[in-house]
């Protein structure tokens, strides 16, 4: 007879867990083998040089005591960071391992040894405190150019501009003006100094595109003349950024004007697309939009000066909105039109009524506006079938409740769902905004109350709510809404964590994108993040040289609903 042993479980599981113990305590995978600790160890060692090194883009050594490097050093090391990264969710073998560490530390090396430096100068142009620079700038783009063709009197304002769009790159300056106050009056010709900010965060190109804006006194209306190389392509930046001599160029102008006549059964035309063309060249020359144009609306088309007579004739398209078309007709002026070097004015566009069918009533309400501003703004309703205006020429305070009509025709397609958008434009500026109030059932003839809404722009940080450090900040928000908030800072690194439904606790509702801002409410430049749509596992760090303000920007991108946002000056994700 076989005598059986009596076995304890805990006797046979003891040692198990023992050895269970042992792998894990060193890294290692007890069933594939794999030891991560030395890449974790990696990662987390380039991370932290990363967001403890200040980005500054044109090298010019501007961060006094601090750790800084170019936007391409920084780039580089984020790209093996994210390879790194890469390799640790999906290695199968310890060689993948070890290969993906070996080549991070060569990265982490190279960074610290040749690519990060110690600043030792202050920055040009310091602010309130020494080596401080409010509002984030830290170099320039410069070079000369020669303008002719100067007015003695009423000179238009010149603008450069420096741009790159292809092949997956995107780079664009934004407008900087050109002084032309140290030329004498009596000069036509002069070779000027010109200059483009660059800001922190910002990555400049070895390339770009250059081009002039020039918008004659009395007028809006910006003619562009693109700067052409050599080679007609685009211009080197060099790595100091001085670009040197641009060629010469002219800055006369010819301001076309007129009115324009046209209407859809009666009702005005939401936006109407005035294009001028030239027989001699073939090709368009000038653009003027108009929204919703009342008769005889005045408009202007700044075109080219030539040393020739151009005939010139235009094309005139209606539109219910920025991109549906109602109509397209061409206009040949009688008399015939011809441009050269001196103003045009008196052209009298008139096309009469254009239809759009049977009419079949009208979406109709009332809403309360506020924030209205002296001068008044311009205000459409726009409600993707027609837009009209809302008048605010009887309101006597800062808010009004008023009456509302768009008309609906046949053509229109109507399906009794509408959404209903807000274009504003405020006095003495050439760009509106707009305000998005969601999508509404309706009646035809029968009417709906919009509710309140501000007229004041929701794209810039008017009211931002304060955040402080280490405390969330639980928001909701509904689609085409924008939330604004604002940290106090000083040179340093602020991480920014966001809790949603992407990415979080999984109690949020709203999946959310996050934007950064520097600068006035008026004149917000961009600070780019390591990631606008999740920043719950690792944080996204802000990096800022100045003291003052910087934007926090939140928006749907997919679900609306709940979210929660917190900062900190540390590198652990504050409790909820």
């Amino acid at each position: 007879m076989t005598k059986i042993r009596k076995i304890s479980i805990t006797a046979v599981l003891l040692p198990l867990m023992l050895i269970f113990a042992m792998f894990t305590a060193i890294g290692c995978d007890l069933f594939g083998g794999m030891d991560t600790k030395a890449l974790e160890a990696a990662i987390a060692e380039a991370k932290g040089l990363h967001q403890g090194t200040v980005t500054d883009v044109i090298g010019n050594n501007t961060y006094t005591n601090a750790f800084w490097a170019t936007s391409k050093d920084m780039a580089t090391l984020q790209a093996a960071i994210t390879a790194a990264e890469v390799v640790l969710d999906s290695a199968t073998t310890q060689e993948e391992i070890d290969d993906a560490t070996t080549t991070l530390k060569a990265a982490i090396n190279l960074f610290k040894n040749e690519h990060r430096k110690q600043g030792n100068k202050p920055v040009e142009n310091p602010g309130e405190n020494p080596g401080e620079n409010p509002d984030g700038r830290i170099g320039e783009i410069t070079g000369t150019i020669t303008l002719t063709n100067i007015p003695a009197t009423n000179r238009p304002k010149v603008s450069i501009r420096a741009g790159i769009d292809g092949a997956g790159v995107s780079y664009d300056s934004g407008l900087s003006e050109i002084s032309l106050s140290g030329v004498p009056s009596n000069q036509t010709e002069a070779t000027v100094n010109w200059s483009i900010p660059v800001y922190e965060d910002e990555w400049i190109p070895s390339y770009a595109h250059f081009s002039l804006s020039i918008t004659p006194a009395g007028t809006t209306n910006p003619l562009y003349i693109q700067i052409t190389p050599e080679d007609g392509w685009a211009i080197e930046i060099p790595e100091d950024h001085v670009v040197g001599f641009l060629g010469t160029y002219s800055i006369a102008a010819v301001v076309l004007s007129g009115t324009i006549n046209v209407n859809l059964d009666g009702d005005r035309v939401p936006v109407v697309q005035i294009r001028a063309y030239s027989y001699t060249e073939l090709d368009m020359v000038g653009f003027a939009e108009l929204k919703s144009p009342a008769a005889n609306t005045p408009w202007t088309i700044v075109i080219p000066s030539y040393p020739n007579q151009h005939e010139i004739f235009f094309e005139v398209t209606g539109l219910r909105n920025s991109w549906a078309e109602l109509f397209e007709e061409v206009y040949v002026p009688d008399p015939r039109i011809f441009a050269q070097n001196s103003n045009v004015s008196g052209i009298n566009i008139n096309l009469g009524t254009k239809s759009r069918g049977t009419k079949l009533g009208d979406l109709k309400g009332t809403i309360t506006l506020t924030d209205i501003k002296t001068p008044r703004q311009t205000v459409y309703i726009d409600t993707y079938y027609n837009s009209s205006v809302i008048s605010l020429s009887g309101v006597s305070g800062t808010q009004a409740t008023l009456n509302w009509s768009v008309p609906v025709y046949s053509d229109d397609y109507y399906d009794g769902n509408v959404i209903i958008t807000l274009e504003v434009l405020e006095s003495g500026k050439s760009d509106s905004f707009t305000i998005y109030l969601g999508s509404k059932e309706f009646n035809l003839d029968t009417s709906i109350n919009l509710g309140t809404v501000s007229l004041l722009n929701p794209d810039v940080p008017n009211n931002p709510k304060p955040l402080t450090a280490n405390q969330w900040v639980n928001g909701n928000i509904t689609k085409g809404n924008i939330d604004w908030y604002s940290i106090s800072v000083t040179p340093g690194t602020y991480n920014l964590w966001w809790n949603d439904s992407y990415a979080g606790d999984k109690t949020k509702t709203a999946d959310i994108a996050v934007r950064v801002f520097r600068g006035t409410p008026d004149n917000l430049i961009e600070i780019e993040l390591r990631d606008d749509d999740s920043s719950w596992s690792s944080p996204s760090p802000i990096t800022v040289n100045f003291t003052g303000t910087v934007y926090v920007r939140v928006n749907p991108y997919y679900d609306d609903g709940t979210y929660g946002i917190v900062y900190s000056t540390a590198n652990t994700r504050p409790a909820l």
